[in-house]
């Protein structure tokens, strides 16, 4: 409803103009009536007017006086002049005081209702944009205070009255959807009235007064995923909320079936008074051994769903920490780049969240356990039989010249490509690329000893099509270009020049 002012020294012209906007908007206007503009200034000093109607001839202060008081107002109502008198100097100080609409009397019922109505109009486009501002600059300054932890609850109050965040029902609840940006516009949709936003993490912050709001969220968004804050009613505690719904939305990770957990029905869950450390370290013992089966029953033990969910999520978050850093930050450290490679897998494994659910975690750690098992016992059998890289080296030596590779050379002995990588490394001292050039440069020098052939034939007979490629990969190892190496041996150059 808006508040009308009608300002008009004719009672009957004030009541008659009363009677039709009533008529006509019913229950959408609660009318003010005053004699002259000072009546008016007083009425707009106690109320929020909304529109003013002013006739222009009033005594103790007339309408053009009265609307150019209105000027400096922080907030100033729609402005409408009625007037028997069509005279230019009162069009141009109402054009100058941003006034919507001159009408002249007798009042045309219609023209008064057309302006009337244009009047709510703008005023609904203003209260919409002016709500739509407010907010904005709420979800501002609740992110604001989600992003600085060392805020006083003092400061928090003063930037909520400063933007008017308050709950009008008394008391509110922060909701937390975990699959982010995928379900956020879909949570728009659904939930047009609450407060929404993306945190850091890319999760779905609600801020709602109407817990039950959330069942309907479920209800459209069945595969949603929800923590909520406990019952709030100090905005002072806002950020608390935060972290208790983020922390019940962690438990839909052990608990997948369950779409929405209550912070309340977690926050009793216990921590656990001992990890287990010795399990973690018996299976990283084990690792390569015959104890495949063991290693799997005490992974099994390790990760007991019942257990961990008897506990609060930190008991699990605990573990997840301690299979890190016990088994495999020692085996990227080990292994290095080549555990790269081979296990990609490795460089994802620090986040649990990053996986579906408790049931998608506990199958990709023993997959890839189990993985590092095999590559581990297929590295002892190496360094425990030289036959292979026997094989390797004198394959390499009767065959430099060809268009040789790593991959090449491992399929000969029949080694999965990663392992053999690692082995011939750890066995040569050299990656192969590095092994093959001096292998082919130790056997130019023999050739280049034999005057009868030219340079870029000793290439060709290394494995270098590129006579360019053979002289710039022989200066790298030798310091001296192959013609250089002729001289320097005295091999005549002579065969060269023809």
């Amino acid at each position: 409803m808006y508040n009308l002012l009608i300002a008009d020294d004719e009672s009957n012209i004030r009541l008659g103009i009363k009677a039709m906007i009533e008529r006509e908007f019913p229950g959408e206007m609660n009318i003010f009536l005053a004699g002259d503009g000072l009546m008016a200034l007083d009425i707009m000093n106690r109320e929020q007017i909304d529109l003013l109607i002013t006739d222009i001839k009033m005594p103790r202060m007339n309408g053009i006086e009265l609307i150019r008081t209105l000027q400096d107002a922080d907030e100033k109502p729609i402005l409408i002049i009625l007037s028997g008198y069509d005279d230019f100097e009162y069009t141009k100080a109402a054009i100058k005081c941003k006034v919507k609409d001159y009408l002249l009397k007798p009042v045309n019922r219609n023209e008064l209702f057309q302006t009337v109505r244009s009047s709510m109009e703008d005023m609904e486009k203003t209260k919409s944009l002016v709500q739509q501002e407010l907010e904005e600059e709420q979800l501002r300054q609740i992110q604001y205070i989600l992003l600085n932890p060392l805020l006083s609850k003092e400061r928090i109050k003063e930037i909520c009255g400063e933007s008017k965040l308050e709950a009008k029902s008394g008391h509110y609840f922060i909701a937390v959807m975990n699959q982010g940006r995928n379900l956020f516009e879909k949570a728009e949709q659904v939930l047009k009235k609450e407060i929404l936003f993306l945190d850091q993490k890319d999760r779905t912050v609600i801020l709602t007064e109407d817990q039950t709001v959330l069942d309907m969220l479920k209800q459209h968004i069945p595969e949603a995923e929800i923590g909520c804050s406990g019952q709030k009613t100090d905005f002072a505690e806002i950020r608390e909320a935060y972290l208790e719904a983020a922390e019940a939305s962690k438990y839909s990770f052990v608990h997948p079936r369950h779409s929405f957990i209550d912070y309340k029905t977690v926050t009793s869950k216990p921590a656990a008074d001992m990890l287990p450390i010795e399990e973690i370290k018996k299976i990283k013992n084990m690792l390569g051994t015959i104890r495949e089966q063991e290693i799997k029953s005490l992974l099994l033990k390790v990760l007991d769903h019942e257990r961990i969910t008897a506990y609060s999520i930190d008991y699990l978050e605990s573990i997840h920490h301690e299979i890190n850093r016990i088994i495999y930050e020692p085996f990227f450290e080990r292994f290095g780049e080549e555990s790269k490679a081979a296990f990609k897998k490795l460089s994802h494994m620090e986040d649990l969240y990053s996986f579906r659910d408790f049931y998608h975690y506990f199958h990709e750690t023993q997959e890839l356990i189990l993985r590092l098992h095999e590559y581990m016992k297929q590295l002892k059998s190496i360094s425990t039989e030289q036959t292979y890289m026997e094989q390797a080296l004198a394959f390499i030596g009767e065959n430099y010249q060809k268009d040789l590779n790593l991959a090449v050379v491992s399929n000969h002995i029949s080694l999965n490509y990663s392992y053999f990588s690692h082995v011939f490394k750890e066995n040569t001292g050299q990656n192969f690329v590095d092994y093959l050039k001096k292998v082919r440069i130790e056997n130019s020098k023999r050739l280049l000893k034999d005057p009868d052939l030219k340079i870029f034939e000793v290439s060709d007979r290394v494995g270098y099509k590129n006579p360019k490629q053979f002289a710039r990969v022989f200066r790298e190892l030798e310091g001296i270009s192959p013609k250089e190496f002729r001289e320097a041996a005295g091999i005549s150059a002579a065969k060269e020049q023809t």
